[in-house]
């Protein structure tokens, strides 16, 4: 070890001398050399450079600021004539330097033994190349009381002078530093680098701070290895995504600072017993192996912190004050360290199932203590991992172990409710999981580790389900305790926000094919009006007496004071009825707060021959088809084909009369929704029962016909089971059916106007109508994908009352020939509405 002795101006020489605890080797005969202004001997170990107090060459400045004119001198008073810079000077700018010192020129390239900068003006130094080849290491020193200095000139280290000394002050060399023979930076002063130097060997700091580039520009020769010794710091500050490649022993402190990208590469080497600090604003990656890097590593940094290895952070205490920590690309990484502290920032767990090596975590040898910060946890698009919560049925939900310590855990996160966000494979979307917003999330506790706990909540409790909503919320818990998967419905519900789930819960509940109930409910009743229309004329018929050829009407003269019988209209002696018809009609069902509403359309035809059996009794049959379409909320539809056959009849005697029907329908169906992410389509078939009975008395007055009326009906409508198909949650449907029991109480009217040889009688017919059974049809499924209970979804509710209101006319054109037109509309019902209209021609022989 090289001891210096430095002479004062008094003294005149400086020395170097071996370390007593120096061995020398064999004594060696006695050499010297000359150098400017000075002598080098050595012998046997020993070296002495005598030099000359007044031989070190000092800038004046006098002429110019070109080091190449003649502004120096070798008199620091400056008494001494000036000179030209002389070859291998010992180069000083003194505190005592005169003007032109602060922006000096080399103005062609210059080689000295050494470069001092004493003054406390602020200094710079450019152009050329300024060759340091002294044979001492000594070859910048910058005083405790010097300016900042800037040197934008290349700098050649060669000799022995590798050394720069930095005192208190600031060096920033901007110009490319080559050579063989490395850098030592001594001082506890700042030197900064900000060029791309190229010079070999060794980089040692042995005290202050030697900052590697200005975030802009700086970089060292990846050859180079870093030595930091202890209380000695190294500033990485490279332009952004700018790489560190180099081997460090860190005895010291390694800071990284840059306001971009930094990245460590994989071929980087950190050890030693120092420490690592982060406060670089972009994003600091650490790629290379610091496995032996002991003394821990802080993270107190706005910006972003990724591990690339699983040694990334040393052997020490990782420390988390501010900043986002995670890994690199993503990487799943048992990370290591020797202790783990967090009192602020965030720290990142990328998981892909429930073993250790499927997620993120640390390895910690001691103990954690946590003080603040939260954790966020995340799944890529290359993971296929969906969790799995405890809920009542599945008291064990998926656990992942993200700190496992040796020693324990002192204190909590800032939040034990983390936000996960996982990519979904399935649905090729990004799902965000959180307490208080999706019904599965993540909870974080603190037994001995610090464990993530996967925790779902239970379908049915979202505040402020209507009924329908909490119906299917109650299938979902079923279906998911019989099937407990991750995949589908399920693993969809989970993870969408809560306030967007009685929507969806909506779109599973099928309520809207209750309108398959409705429709044929409707159809009934139009057959049910038509029958007993046409039954009026049946009875107008019969109530002459058979053979009579015909019939004559008593109408009052024009003068009011006599009457006068018309002239006859003939009438059929036989005892055949038949009749063809059309029929049209649609209905409104609108929606409510439980329930979407839906419309639909009726059209068909009907025909049917009744016999007379004697003068007050006939009997006939009908047949009929119709098709009908429901159009349901978010386009769907249910198309219905419907073949009708019935048997009816009327009793009448005297002004009394009894109509009765009983009839069977075939419907076909074919059902499409929009159910969960999808259509469900579906197809089946059913049986319709219907039958009715009405009564009245007809009261006449010349060509007037009126009187009360009272009926009842019964309908029930059934469908066989079907399964859906397609969407997310396809419902099977089981056999069931609706039924409907409905009285009709009111009047009617008619009256007969000839018009030659043609009777034209318009009719009016007005009863209150009231629904017994429900009036709010009901059906029932379960999910179709697995074994689960039935939940049973309401149609929209209705009004019980209602009126039903028919007014027509018919016009016999001769006795065996009619035609005829009614409307028919059922009003006044709450939430329900419709309009019918037939007509037909009848023919009777």
């Amino acid at each position: 070890m090289i001891m210096k002795h430095t002479a004062t101006p008094e003294n005149g020489t400086q020395g170097y001398a071996l370390d007593p605890k120096y061995t020398p080797p064999k004594p060696r005969r006695f050499s010297f050399r000359t150098a400017f202004h000075g002598l080098f001997l050595s012998a046997a170990g020993v070296a002495l450079f005598i030099n000359p107090a007044h031989g070190q060459t000092y800038w004046d400045g006098q002429t110019s600021n070109s080091w190449s004119d003649a502004n120096w001198t070798l008199d620091i008073t400056g008494v001494a004539a000036n000179t030209l810079l002389g070859p291998n000077a010992d180069v000083v700018f003194s505190s005592n330097s005169p003007a032109n010192s602060a922006n000096t020129t080399l103005g062609a390239n210059q080689t000295i033994s050494s470069l001092t900068i004493n003054d406390s003006a602020v200094q710079s130094i450019s152009g050329s190349t300024l060759t340091i080849s002294g044979l001492l290491p000594s070859a910048i020193t910058v005083g405790a009381g010097a300016g900042p200095v800037t040197i934008s000139s290349n700098v050649a280290l060669a000799g022995a002078a590798n050394l720069i000394t930095v005192n208190g002050g600031e060096l920033t060399l901007s110009g490319v530093v080559s050579g063989t023979i490395g850098l030592t930076k001594d001082g506890d002063g700042v030197l900064t680098l900000t060029n791309t130097n190229t010079y070999t060997g060794d980089t040692a700091i042995a005290d202050g701070t030697l900052q590697v580039g200005n975030g802009s520009t700086g970089s060292i020769n990846v050859l180079s290895d870093v030595t930091i010794a202890l209380g000695a710091v190294l500033q990485i500050n490279l332009a952004d995504a700018g790489s560190w490649g180099n081997d460090i022993v860190n005895n010291g402190q390694i800071q990284w600072i840059s306001g971009g990208d930094n990245t460590q590469a994989g071929t980087s080497i950190i050890s030693g017993t120092g420490s690592m600090l982060i406060t670089s604003i972009g994003t600091t990656v650490l790629n290379g192996d610091n496995s032996l890097m002991l003394g821990g590593t802080t993270i107190n940094t706005p910006g972003t912190v990724l591990a690339g290895t699983a040694d990334a952070y040393g052997a020490g205490t990782l420390t988390i004050v501010n900043g986002t920590v995670d890994t690199f690309d993503n990487a799943i990484l048992e990370i290591s360290v020797g202790g783990y502290t967090q009192t602020g920032g965030e720290t990142g767990f990328h998981l892909q199932g429930t073993t250790p090596a499927n997620y993120t975590h640390y390895d910690v040898t001691g103990g954690a203590n946590l003080g603040g910060g939260i954790v966020y946890l995340y799944q890529d698009d290359t993971g296929s991992y969906v969790p799995n919560g405890a809920w009542a049925g599945n008291p064990t939900g998926d656990i992942q172990t993200i700190i496992d310590t040796t020693t324990g855990v002192i204190g909590t996160f800032a939040s034990d409710f983390p936000v996960a966000t996982m990519y979904n494979q399935e649905f090729e979307q990004t799902f965000v999981y959180e307490q208080g917003e999706t019904l599965l999330y993540p909870t974080l506790t603190y037994v001995n580790d610090v464990n993530v706990v996967w925790v779902r909540d239970p379908y049915t409790s979202i505040p402020g389900l209507t009924r329908n909503q909490r119906s299917v919320a109650g299938g979902l818990n079923g279906f998911a305790f019989l099937n407990p998967g991750t995949s589908g419905a399920l693993a969809f519900l989970n993870a969408q926000p809560l306030a967007s789930l009685p929507g969806l819960y909506d779109l599973i509940a099928p309520e809207e094919m209750t309108a398959i109930f409705q429709m044929g409910f409707h159809a009934s009743e139009m057959q049910a009006a038509s029958i007993t229309q046409h039954l009026e004329f049946v009875r107008q018929g019969a109530r002459r007496p058979m053979g009579d050829k015909e019939s004559h009407t008593i109408t009052a003269s024009a003068d009011g004071k006599h009457v006068e019988e018309t002239a006859a209209v003939e009438t059929p002696e036989g005892r055949w009825n038949i009749f063809v018809e059309g029929l049209g009609g649609n209905a409104n069902v609108g929606s409510t707060s439980n329930a979407e509403g839906f419309d639909f359309t009726m059209y068909g035809a009907m025909m049917g021959a009744d016999y007379l059996v004697n003068e007050t009794l006939a009997l006939g049959i009908m047949g009929g088809y119709a098709q009908s379409e429901a159009s349901l909320i978010n386009g769907g539809s249910i198309e219905t084909d419907s073949f009708r056959a019935a048997l009816y009849g009327t009793f009448f005697k005297g002004g009394f009369y009894l109509d009765g029907l009983v009839g069977l329908a075939y419907n076909s169906y074919d059902t499409d929704r929009l159910a969960l992410l999808g259509r469900a389509t579906g197809d089946t078939d059913g049986l319709e029962f219907t039958s009715m009975l009405n009564a009245g008395y007809d009261f006449r007055a010349g060509n007037l016909t009126f009187g009360p009326v009272a009926s009842v009906a019964y309908t029930r409508v059934g469908i066989d089971g079907f399964n859906e198909s397609g969407s997310l949650t396809p419902l099977s449907y089981r056999d069931q059916e609706q039924e409907s029991l409905r009285t009709n109480l009111g009047a009617k009217i008619s009256y007969v106007i000839p018009a030659g040889r043609v009777r034209i009688t318009p009719q009016a017919r007005v009863t209150w109508q009231h629904e017994f059974m429900d009036a709010t049809q009901s059906i029932d499924s379960s999910f179709a994908s697995g074994p689960g209970p039935v939940f049973t979804v309401d149609g929209p509710e209705m009004g019980r009352d209602s009126a039903l209101v028919t007014a027509g006319v018919t016009v016999q054109f001769n006795p065996s020939v009619a035609a005829y037109a009614f409307y028919t509309g059922q009003l006044g019902r709450t939430n329900y509405d419709s309009h019918n209209v037939t007509v037909g021609v009848r023919i009777s022989f």
